[in-house]
């Protein structure tokens, strides 16, 4: 059962912009009336973020946010499912993953962006059953190659225009650990970088920016995440798949 929907406020930079719902939902009970707002109407970007279990580094909630919505979807944990007893397990029902891949992440049309994307795409896809996607930006990679920091890109993109509330920007990104009772700052992540794209100076790099498909990874990889600081570190990447020049 979704959790209620409630409203907060984006604190990152000087602009007028409208409350952005946010609601929460587990994997076993997502259904496509959860995403019909990110899939109603023309292709739009879709902003995407990623919190992580700080006990075993998995990616366990995922945001979806177009400009006024946020989904956070809540993936199964890690122990076995238990029958009643308690001794054996069951399958898992896999419905709301699959949903999210043929019909959000794997969609013909529309970009997926987000911050670190190549970690978050590369996490899906270990630790969530080989979970697929095409489309992905990596914004850093797409505005600073150089620079991993989110505040490099996202002054790039608002440049003169806005103001941006540099200490918020940068509590926001601290820590991907998963904390349930701050979800906003994860739903926040997602809001950001879907809103990068409205200015018109971005519309160039993410035009030229390389798309991540991980439809063409191989097999399974093996991820390892350090979700407290440094969430870009520490990670194998592979550039084949990952939008990323080959040496």
């Amino acid at each position: 059962m979704a959790q209620p929907t409630r409203c907060i406020h984006q604190n990152l930079l000087d602009e007028d912009i409208e409350p952005i719902s946010v609601r929460s939902i587990r994997e076993a009970n997502l259904t496509e009336e959860y995403l019909r707002p990110f899939l109603d109407g023309p292709p739009q970007p879709i902003g995407i973020a990623a919190a992580y279990s700080e006990s075993d580094s998995r990616l366990v909630v995922l945001a979806i946010a177009n400009e006024s919505k946020v989904l956070l979807v809540e993936f199964y944990s890690s122990k076995p499912n238990r029958n009643g007893g308690g001794k054996s397990t069951k399958p898992r029902d896999t419905t709301g993953r699959t949903l999210l891949q043929d019909k959000l992440f794997c969609r013909p049309l529309g970009d997926l962006v987000a911050f670190d994307f190549q970690e978050i795409a590369l996490s899906l896809y270990s630790d969530h059953g080989g979970l697929r996607l095409v489309n992905g930006i990596d914004i850093q990679a797409a505005c600073c190659r150089g620079n991993r920091q989110p505040l490099a890109s996202i002054k790039l993109a608002v440049g003169d225009e806005v103001t941006i509330y540099k200490d918020n920007v940068c509590d926001l990104f601290e820590n991907m650990g998963y904390d349930p009772k701050r979800t906003s700052e994860i739903a926040l992540r997602a809001w950001l970088a879907q809103h990068l794209l409205q200015y018109s100076t971005m519309e160039e790099t993410f035009a030229k920016a390389k798309r991540i498909n991980t439809q063409k990874l191989p097999g399974m990889v093996s991820v390892h995440i350090n979700c407290n600081l440094s969430p870009q570190s520490n990670r194998p990447r592979d550039p084949r798949f990952l939008g990323e020049d080959q040496p």
